[in-house]
């Protein structure tokens, strides 16, 4: 019977605005939107980018809500992966060699690896308040990986991003966070 009251309670709260948005370093907690944002943004597919920031804001104390509707807050999440050079690729087979007629056979090593670019992708996350605009608190992450590896795949990368950016929170950081 208490948790209903808890729940009504902490609605009727965040409906008043009742509760500071901002206090010394800390952001309270209470509803919030999360809208991508940057080239190729579709608000209709949720990329795994958004989903892993918002797991990390429902950890984080926050009610999620759906599309634009009233929140006191909203989440710009901004993903950028640029080039950052070329790596050789771990694809080394072995290569055969005779010598003579003796019937000697070496195996030497041949250098098959293929040129991939490094990439260098940054998870950007504002919290904004609605009703002024004003942003309440940024975090940066980064990470640089080969193109194409297992370690590569937005699900690992979009997972990794959040989880070091929702660590700290809400400590906000001047430079990015750098991941391995």
């Amino acid at each position: 019977m208490a948790l209903p009251f808890a729940i009504a309670t902490l609605l009727s709260i965040l409906a008043a605005g009742a509760a500071p948005e901002r206090t010394e370093g800390q952001v309270a907690p209470g509803t919030i939107v999360i809208e991508s944002s940057g080239a190729g943004a579709d608000a209709e597919t949720p990329s795994p980018f958004v989903d892993a920031v918002e797991t990390a804001l429902l950890d984080a104390q926050f009610l999620t809500l759906p599309g634009r509707g009233g929140s006191r807050y909203l989440a710009r999440v901004a993903v950028t992966r640029t080039s950052r050079g070329q790596v050789t690729a771990d694809q080394r087979d072995p290569a055969r060699a005779r010598a003579g007629n003796w019937g000697l056979s070496v195996t030497l090593p041949a250098d098959k690896g293929k040129l991939r670019d490094l990439i260098a992708t940054e998870l950007d996350v504002t919290i904004v308040s609605r009703k002024d605009d004003q942003t309440v608190w940024r975090g940066r992450a980064v990470t640089v990986q080969t193109e194409g590896s297992p370690d590569d795949a937005a699900d690992k990368l979009a997972t990794k991003l959040a989880g070091a950016l929702f660590r700290r929170f809400p400590q906000s950081a001047e430079e990015p966070i750098a991941v391995p």
